[in-house]
């Protein structure tokens, strides 16, 4: 992620998706941090809404607890893993591909 207005990525990591549960681990970069972040996430076809469940990070919980839009691209990174977001009615759920 690229934040500070330079063209160098400030901090980088992995996540973990369980459910209706997103975990970021930040693994370097100059404001990366020890401590993992988890959020509840709702995905739809034109937005992806990220709400903290647990972050200690104030800085990551400001700019993650918001409403993204290129939610194609989660998709995409969720379909690489082997898994599917399928749209409910309450949003979208993550499950595994048959």
């Amino acid at each position: 992620m690229e934040f500070a207005g330079d063209s160098e990525i400030d901090v980088w990591g992995s996540y973990e998706i369980d459910g209706m549960q997103i975990t970021f681990n930040d693994e370097g970069g100059e404001y990366g941090a020890d401590v993992a972040g988890v959020y509840e996430f709702k995905a739809t076809e034109t937005s992806l809404t990220f709400s903290v469940v647990d972050d200690p990070v104030y800085g990551r919980s400001i700019l993650m607890d918001d409403n993204w839009s290129k939610a194609d691209e989660l998709r995409k990174k969720v379909s690489e893993m082997g898994f599917e977001i399928e749209d409910t009615a309450a949003g979208a759920r993550v499950r595994q591909r048959n």
